[in-house]
């Protein structure tokens, strides 16, 4: 079990940022870095997005619809967290 542990405590450190990624819509602005914060209050504003974020995959939603152009750090952040999932198999 220790060893379980160990290997995944790199997830429970980056959590929040996970969530940011995983739940952009239902995440709280308060607990989210700073520098992120701005353009996720544009996007939890955004109604077609949502509905982009319920009807398509997390990778379709961040690569067609969270646009570099219009929010760069959001879409940076999300790169970062679907890199974490990369396998060397693909």
């Amino acid at each position: 079990m220790e060893q379980l542990d160990t290997k995944f405590q790199d997830f429970k450190k980056n959590t929040a940022s996970l969530n940011i990624y995983s739940c952009p819509f239902s995440i709280s602005i308060d607990g989210i870095p700073d520098d992120l914060q701005m353009e996720c209050v544009a996007i939890q504003c955004v109604s077609d997005l949502k509905d982009k974020f319920i009807n398509f995959s997390l990778l379709d939603f961040y690569k067609k619809y969270v646009l570099q152009e219009t929010y760069p750090r959001i879409h940076k952040h999300a790169i970062l967290m679907t890199s974490l999932f990369g396998s060397p198999y693909l």
